[in-house]
């Protein structure tokens, strides 16, 4: 019995070992495929949730905008307030390297809006107020410093707004959204107007005003050198061409209250058009969209022949004022204005614009 049974398996054994090996196989195949199965199911789930803590962001931005409840500011983030010392350190270094690693997207669009002053020594006392951004992983951030001016021992007392954004790899970028990205600018424009934003200005503003009181030089540099050569804008003829002696706005009326309609680039020329009433003077501004034809402020223009360019343009844009009040001048970048209003610009570098 045992020997036919011996015979049988020898005969036999290769079949048996064929199904065991079939066996196995299908094993294999069912595990790996319910492994796979639930990886993805995992990931699904892992996207959904990603997806659910965004549109919960969103929808908390929403209802808080529509509520009119604020968005809670955050002081002094230990993350953001690293970007934003690292960027200003670059800023008064007129570190190119430095800003291209800090800043996305690094291209010529961002490159216009940095502006670099060489009045500027340093950027000191850094504090940052962050908000909830429009995604997760995104800030509102408005950033409060000293600004020290050559040969000036009185610091300006400045208020800047940025756009902040997490990178793919996780570190925190100064997001260039001016001029590419309205719903950002829109965004940063209403929590701009919250009124614990507002408060933030106001004590900026108070400072600006004992810094502007206490020091003459001071106040002196920061309303400007008002020509009355002849050339200047006050006499300048129609026809004649001036440059623009900071960034400065086009207003669509003679007045502070009147609408902005674009703005002429520190060093830019412009061609008077017409003498109007209370220092100001309508110019056409040729652009690459075309001529703006409004009104600006007289102080800030000088002849061509006898300009200098206080500033290089390289990422903040027009200053977008939200929230600031009234939008007179800063002078070389301090980010104040002539009148006291604290100006917030579009993307942190300091710089502000006149009229």
């Amino acid at each position: 019995m045992l020997d036919d049974f011996r015979e049988w398996l020898s005969d036999n054994l290769r079949y048996i070992l064929l199904g065991v090996a079939i066996v196995l196989v299908a094993v294999i195949i069912i595990c790996a495929v319910r492994l796979i199965g639930g990886s993805s199911k995992k990931n699904d789930q892992s996207a959904k949730q990603e997806q659910a803590v965004v549109g919960e962001n969103q929808e908390n931005v929403t209802e808080a905008a529509a509520s009119g409840s604020e968005l809670e500011l955050t002081k002094d983030d230990t993350a953001i307030l690293t970007l934003m010392k690292e960027y200003y350190t670059a800023i008064a270094a007129n570190d190119t390297a430095a800003l291209s690693s800090l800043v996305d997207p690094w291209d010529d669009l961002s490159k216009e809006h940095i502006r670099f002053s060489d009045d500027i020594e340093s950027y000191n006392d850094i504090s940052t107020y962050s908000a909830a951004g429009i995604n997760d992983g995104e800030y509102v951030v408005f950033n409060s410093y000293y600004s020290k001016i050559k040969g000036i021992d009185t610091l300006v007392p400045t208020m800047v707004v940025v756009y902040v954004k997490t990178a793919q790899d996780g570190t925190l970028k100064i997001y260039s959204y001016e001029d590419r990205d309205t719903a950002v600018a829109d965004y940063v424009t209403k929590v701009s107007s919250q009124e614990n934003v507002r408060e933030l200005i106001s004590k900026v503003n108070n400072e600006y005003q004992q810094a502007i009181a206490s020091d003459s030089a001071l106040a002196s540099y920061l309303n400007g050198e008002k020509t009355t050569e002849s050339g200047d804008a006050g006499t300048a003829a129609a026809g004649s061409s001036m440059v623009s002696k900071a960034d400065l706005n086009i207003r669509q009326e003679p007045g502070t209250d009147a609408n902005v309609i674009g703005v002429v680039p520190s060093g830019e020329t412009v061609e008077v058009v017409a003498q109007a009433d209370d220092g100001w003077v309508q110019i056409n501004y040729v652009t690459q969209a075309g001529t703006v034809t409004g009104y600006v402020k007289s102080e800030y223009l000088t002849s061509a022949s006898g300009s200098t360019v206080a500033e290089t343009s390289s990422t903040s844009g027009t200053a977008a004022g939200s929230g600031t009040g009234t939008q007179d001048t800063a002078a070389n970048g301090t980010g104040t204005s002539s009148q006291g209003s604290v100006q917030l610009t579009s993307e942190g570098d300091g710089s502000s614009t006149a009229a």
